[in-house]
């Protein structure tokens, strides 16, 4: 069998080594076919690609978005350390609950901001209820204490009054002229009981006077509390118009189920005034309900075709009609004319 070799051509290279050489061609450097001038070599290299790739996208690396945890942290207004990435790349907060460490996605994060946040919201409700009572009962113990100390005062009064009374039988010029020395001591006596008892009785009308004026302020507060929450209740009513209307109102209603004129100004807990403004609102809506039925029912019936009223109506063209026919006169054709609504 014969076989091919490479013959070589007048340069002295094989078919194989001019092969060779012809598909390297390309990775070879090209060299310009001109000379460049001066110009040309200084200016910018240009490309006519409109849309020119990255030199990683050429290389066959395709560009991606990564984020340092240090850039995140900085984003955040954290601090890097107590952040971490986990497996699946989402940011974690690291926590130490009791010593416990832990971590925490941001979802749940947010998540157990908003339950706190509401949890703290009843915890401050319920200080603000307790603080109300704590309030309530030191308010009542002041009462308590200052009406004991009213009673004190009386009982002591009424005790020096005791003693007074055993002066008004003593005859002082009779005692004067028996006994001088003794006269005088019971008349000293007697002056100083009488400004004890003086003094008690300041004592207790002070005394009395601080109680009322604790009543009345403990009252303005209560009153003044309650406006807001029924203001809260009802914003509406912070249009004294429409306030003022709807008070009228209720005033009515309730005079009308049997509340005195006194029941009604004693009203001042929020909540059994929200009880009679509802009340007043389903009666008056209950009532215009039934006056808009009994329109209803004094309105005036529509005719259905075919009624009696259109029956009539054709029966009365059709005897025009028939005279029109029977005389052919000028009066009955105007009567058809009018009667048909042709004219």
């Amino acid at each position: 069998m014969e076989t091919e070799s490479s013959t070589p051509n007048t340069g002295g290279e094989s078919t194989l080594d001019r092969l060779s050489a012809f598909l390297s061609a390309d990775d070879a450097p090209q060299e310009p076919s001109e000379p460049l001038n001066e110009a040309q070599a200084d200016a910018p290299e240009t490309t006519d690609d409109p849309d020119p790739v990255d030199a990683d996208e050429k290389d066959g690396e395709t560009p991606t978005n990564e984020y340092q945890l240090a850039d995140v942290a900085k984003l955040l207004g954290a601090d890097e350390s107590s952040l971490d990435v986990d497996d699946d790349g989402s940011i974690t907060v690291k926590t130490k609950i009791d010593g416990e460490e832990g971590k925490v996605k941001f979802a749940d994060l947010i998540k157990s901001y908003q339950l706190q946040g509401h949890v703290d919201k009843q915890v401050r409700e319920a200080a603000e209820v307790r603080k109300q009572a704590q309030e309530y009962v030191q308010q009542v113990q002041q009462q308590t204490q200052a009406q004991q100390a009213v009673v004190g005062l009386m009982a002591e009064a009424k005790a020096i009054e005791n003693q007074l009374t055993q002066y008004q039988g003593i005859n002082w010029d009779a005692l004067e002229d028996s006994d001088p020395v003794q006269a005088m001591r019971l008349q000293r006596q007697f002056g100083e009981l009488k400004q004890a008892y003086q003094a008690k009785v300041v004592d207790i009308n002070q005394t009395q006077q601080h109680i009322q004026q604790q009543q009345s302020q403990q009252s303005a507060a209560f009153l003044e509390s309650e406006k807001q929450a029924l203001l809260k209740a009802v914003p509406e009513w912070t249009s004294e118009a429409v306030a003022t209307k709807e008070k009228q109102s209720i005033a009515a209603d309730l005079k009308a189920r049997g509340y005195s004129d006194s029941d009604i100004q004693g009203l001042s807990d929020h909540r059994h005034v929200l009880l009679a403004r509802d009340a007043m609102l389903y009666r008056a809506g209950k009532t215009a309900t039934n006056v808009a039925e009994k329109q209803v029912r004094a309105a005036p019936k529509i005719i259905k075709p075919g009624s009696t009223g259109q029956t009539n109506q054709r029966t009365t063209i059709q005897k025009i009609q028939q005279e029109v026919r029977r005389s052919g006169s000028r009066q009955s054709t105007i009567d058809y004319l009018l009667a048909t609504g042709k004219v």
